[in-house]
C-alpha cells in the first residue's frame, strides 16, 4: 500500500470508465474484455473502487452508470463498493455527512429501481447504508515531485528536511496522527483546532505535535485529508472474504418490448416498456419492470399479493406460453428480434393475489375500476359496502345511497355509476328480459280481458241492485 510493504501488498486492477465519449458500443466493447480479464486472470477481488469528482451532481448518466455495474457484478456490489470523492473541499463535518448521505440515497435508488423498492434484501440495504465514500484532494505534483509540491503549500517558511524526505506512505501516516493529536483534543480537524486558539499560541500547539514537519503539513496540507487512504486501506485488510468476480458483459444489441403487467383475474395493472436483450435474465426482467412499478408495489406493501418463500409469486409468459428459465426467454426474445420492425412484441407478467386479501373478494369489472383510478382504498370501501359483483348493480336505482363507504372515493363512484347505467341497460337488452317482459305483458293483457268479461257477466245484476236501490229512495 502506498509503496510501502510494510503496510502490506496491494494488486490494483485500473478498469476503463463508463462514462467515456466514444459511445454505448464502445464502452460495452472494452467492458466487455475488462470482464473476460477479470475473469481469466483477476478472479476475485477485496474492494472495487468507484471515484468521481465531489463537486459532479449526480446525474441520469452517472445513476446508468452505477446500475450498469451493480448489474454487471450482481448484489455483492454494494458489499465491496468503496467510493472515492475527488477534489472534496467540505467546510465541515457536517457537510461531509451530508454529501455522504446524499450519495447512499442515490444508490438505495438504483438498487430499487433494480429489485423493486419492497423486495430490497434488509442485508442489500444494510450494505448500501455502510458503503464507505471517502473525500480528498489528491493532487498530481503530491506524487511526481513532492518537494515542489510542499515547496508551493508552505510559502512563508522553508520547508522542514524531514517533511521533504518523507515518502508518500509516510506522508499519509503523518497525516493520520495529526488528525489522531486534533481529535484527542475534541476537534474535528487540524483547522478548526487551530481555529480556536489565538495566534500567539502557535507554540502551544507545536508543543502537543510531534516536531516543525507536522506543524507546516497540518497548516499547509491538512485539507487534503490523505489520511482517509488509510481507512480504506484499513477497512480492505480487514475484509475476511472476497468477493469472486463474475461480472456479466454490457449489452447494447437490444430490442424494446411491451410488458403487460395483470393479476391473475386478467385486471391489468400496468404496462411497462423494457428494452431486452438475449442474454437478458427473468429474474432482471422480473424485478426491473414488474417488481419495481408503483402499482405492484403498493399492493406488495399492502400485503395483498402472493408470496412464496418470502419472495412476490410473479410469472412471465408469451401469450399462452410460460416463461420459466433464462433459455426460454433467450429464444423468445431472439424470435423477437428475427421478426423486425413493425407492433411492439409483449409479454405479460402475472401477479398472483393473496387468495385470503380483498382483491379477491371483487369481481374482474369493480377490480379494474380501482386500478384505473389508482385507488386501492377503494377496495376496501368496497367491500365494505358489500358490493362485490357489477351484476350487483343491475337493480340498483341509487348508487350514492347504496355505496355510503364508496362515495367518497369521487373517480371510482363516477365509474361506477356509469357500470351500474351499463348494467341496467345489458339487461333490459338481453334475450332473458324481452322474453320476461313479453310474457309480463301477455299476462297483464289476460288480466285486463277477464276483468272485462267479469264485467260483463256482472252488469246485469248491478243494473238490478241500481234500480232497487233508486225505488227504495224514491220510497223513502
Amino acid at each position: 500500500f502506498f509503496g510501502n510493504k510494510s503496510l502490506g501488498m496491494v494488486r490494483l486492477v485500473d478498469t476503463p470508465g463508463l462514462m467515456d465519449t466514444d459511445g454505448q458500443a464502445v464502452n460495452a466493447e472494452r467492458w466487455g474484455q475488462t470482464v473476460d480479464k477479470l475473469k481469466e486472470d483477476i478472479q476475485s477481488t477485496s474492494a472495487l473502487v468507484y471515484v468521481q469528482k465531489e463537486s459532479e451532481a449526480w446525474t441520469d448518466q452517472q445513476a446508468t452508470v452505477v446500475k450498469q455495474l451493480r448489474n454487471s457484478f450482481g448484489p455483492d456490489f454494494w458489499r465491496f463498493l468503496h467510493v472515492f470523492l475527488t477534489r472534496a473541499d467540505w467546510e465541515d463535518e457536517t457537510a461531509e455527512q451530508t454529501k455522504i448521505q446524499e450519495l447512499r440515497g442515490k444508490f438505495m435508488e438504483v438498487e430499487e429501481g433494480l429489485a423493486g423498492k419492497l423486495s430490497v434484501a434488509q442485508a442489500v440495504r444494510t450494505s448500501i447504508e455502510a458503503v464507505p465514500i471517502y473525500g480528498l484532494d489528491m493532487q498530481e505534483t503530491l506524487l511526481r515531485d513532492r518537494a515542489a509540491f510542499l515547496e508551493r503549500q508552505i510559502r512563508n517558511d522553508d520547508v522542514e528536511e524531514d517533511l521533504k524526505s518523507m515518502t508518500f506512505s509516510q506522508l499519509v501516516q503523518l497525516d493520520v496522527r495529526l488528525q489522531e493529536i486534533s481529535s484527542a483534543r475534541h476537534h474535528d480537524s487540524f483547522e478548526s483546532w487551530t481555529a480556536s486558539i489565538r495566534k500567539n499560541k502557535k507554540q502551544e500547539i507545536i508543543g502537543a505535535l510531534e516536531g516543525e514537519a507536522m506543524w507546516q503539513w497540518g497548516g499547509c496540507c491538512s485539507h487534503l485529508k490523505l489520511r482517509v487512504l488509510d481507512s480504506f486501506r484499513q477497512c480492505v485488510q480487514r475484509t475476511n472474504e472476497a468477493m469472486l468476480l463474475d461480472p456479466t458483459k454490457l449489452v447494447t444489441n437490444t430490442t424494446r418490448i411491451s410488458i403487460n403487467v395483470e393479476l391473475d383475474n386478467a385486471v391489468t395493472l400496468t404496462r411497462k416498456f423494457f428494452d431486452i436483450a438475449a442474454g437478458t435474465k427473468v429474474e432482471q426482467v422480473l424485478t426491473q419492470a414488474v417488481k419495481s412499478t408503483p402499482s405492484v408495489a403498493e399492493l406488495q406493501e399492502r400485503g395483498w399479493l402472493k408470496l412464496h418463500d418470502g419472495a412476490l409469486r410473479v410469472t412471465l409468459h408469451s401469450g399462452h406460453i410460460p416463461i420459466a428459465t433464462d433459455p426460454e426467454l433467450r429464444i423468445e426474445v431472439e424470435a423477437m428480434m428475427k421478426a423486425g420492425e413493425g407492433k411492439i412484441p409483449e409479454l405479460q407478467a402475472t401477479v398472483t393475489r393473496d387468495p385470503a386479501g380483498p382483491l379477491t373478494e371483487l369481481d374482474a369489472a369493480l377490480l379494474e375500476i380501482c386500478v384505473e383510478a389508482n385507488d386501492f382504498d377503494a377496495v376496501l370501501s368496497l367491500v365494505n359496502d358489500q358490493l362485490t359483483n357489477a351484476g350487483q348493480l343491475t337493480f340498483t336505482r341509487d348508487v350514492v345511497e347504496r355505496l355510503p363507504s364508496t362515495r367518497t372515493h369521487k373517480r371510482v363512484m363516477k365509474n361506477i355509476s356509469k357500470l351500474s347505467a351499463t348494467q341496467s341497460a345489458k339487461f333490459r337488452d338481453s334475450p332473458e328480459e324481452k322474453v320476461f317482459l313479453g310474457k309480463d305483458k301477455a299476462r297483464k293483457q289476460a288480466f285486463l280481458q277477464d276483468i272485462g268479461t267479469a264485467r260483463e257477466e256482472l252488469q246485469p245484476y248491478l243494473s238490478d241492485v241500481g234500480q232497487e236501490l233508486e225505488s227504495r229512495g224514491d220510497e223513502a
